[in-house]
């Protein structure tokens, strides 16, 4: 998540080496990225990072979290946000792992000067955590997104400690059972106040899908949310964390009156180069290079089909308003699916799924469609890149 000078990554899994020794356990660390400097990650990078457990005005310390979302919140002084997630269950040897919490604190701020952390009770209207849904920001007028999700075993200290038994013997066979969420949490983080709005018009929930937010595109002034991709139950009430149905990108779904009491999603089919369907890609938006803000592009990496066991590893453009693919790059270098966040003219990834060896981190331009280890600080904005222009005209 990008809040200028620095980019901050919050929560989920981490490789960890002491000597001969290595093994996935959870970040207990908010990181920080200054993207004000030139720097090589292969020489000079250089990172922040504040522990999470610290003291703070509400005595409890926040959770380490996986598949929740985070939230510049620009205009909020100097905090970020934090909302959902779930407890990693691979691997529960690492001294300071705990079980998931039954609290009711599913959203915290954390002051990235003072470092303190707050917690907001927010049950009333999000009683049980969730986790795995899309993320979106409308920076501009201080809204989150969380759309649908899942609830599982690490949401929940009940469903954490319960156990199914079969013929008097206790099995595992529910440890990866899910339950899907609808609907979209709004969260108004001014206020640290969120409303529930249904999502029925946009079919069954799903997880791991991408969420966009387009701040003039559409009918309204409030810009619209863009939907895409991701999975969905196969409606048999046995769910998972692999087994629903795949959410193909011939179909988007677009909202432009989330304010409303009565939010309406619609349909929009694309065309051209059609990514294949996919969970757990990254998500990150271009900007607008016309004056007007009629035309938008926004990119997709990576992901992964839990069906055919594909791990992706290719960025594909969608452009605005003609709603055309173009497969920007498709290599076999890196194994997994990386974080990346919008910089000026580049993205950013970190780590995969198999955790890379040294930093982790590479660029990829968004202009020039090529992976680096260098970022420019005082690189040109970002343009349309040439491979999109020759397919949907412009400049």
């Amino acid at each position: 998540m990008m809040r200028w000078p620095s980019i901050y990554i919050d929560g989920g899994v981490q490789l960890f080496r002491t000597n001969q020794t290595k093994w996935l356990g959870f970040n207990k660390y908010i990181y920080g990225i200054p993207m004000d400097k030139s720097w090589n990650a292969i020489s000079n990078y250089s990172e922040t990072r504040t522990a999470r457990f610290m003291a703070n005005e509400t005595g409890a310390n926040p959770p380490n979290m996986l598949r929740g979302g985070l939230y510049a919140a620009l205009y909020e002084d100097n905090r970020l946000f934090t909302f959902g997630g779930s407890t990693f269950l691979a691997n529960t040897t690492d001294p300071d792992w705990t079980p998931p919490r039954q609290d009711e604190a599913s959203l915290w701020s954390f002051d990235i000067l003072s470092r303190a952390w707050e917690q907001y009770d927010i049950s009333s209207v999000v009683p049980r955590r969730p986790n795995w849904g899309a993320v979106a920001e409308d920076v501009n007028h201080e809204f989150g997104f969380f759309l649908n999700g899942q609830f599982d075993r690490g949401s929940s200290l009940g469903r954490y400690e319960s156990v199914e038994y079969k013929g008097g013997t206790a099995t595992n066979s529910t440890y990866d059972q899910i339950t899907y969420l609808s609907g979209m949490i709004v969260l108004d983080l001014r206020r640290a106040s969120p409303r529930n709005v249904s999502t029925d018009s946009l079919g069954a929930p799903r997880v791991a899908g991408g969420l966009v937010y387009t701040p003039y595109f559409g009918r309204s002034p409030n810009g619209t949310l863009i939907a895409f991709g991701g999975m969905r139950s196969r409606g048999e009430g046995d769910d998972t964390f692999t087994n629903g149905i795949l959410i193909d990108f011939t179909t988007v779904s677009l909202c432009d009156n989330f304010g409303d009491e009565n939010v309406t999603w619609f349909n929009q089919s694309t065309t051209g180069e059609t990514p294949s369907p996919r969970i757990d890609f990254c998500t990150f938006p271009g900007e607008s290079t016309v004056p007007d803000n009629s035309s938008f592009n926004f990119y997709i990496y990576g992901g992964y089909d839990p069906k055919a066991s594909i791990v992706y590893d290719d960025v594909y453009i969608l452009s605005l308003p003609s709603f055309t693919w173009t497969k920007a790059y498709s290599g076999g270098a890196r194994d997994g699916n990386l974080f990346a966040v919008e910089t000026t003219g580049s993205v950013l990834n970190f780590s995969n799924s198999t955790c890379d060896e040294g930093p982790g981190v590479s660029l990829f331009d968004m202009t020039d469609l090529a992976w680096s280890t260098f970022l420019n600080a005082s690189a040109a904005p970002y343009q349309i890149p040439d491979k999109v222009v020759q397919k949907i005209g412009g400049s």
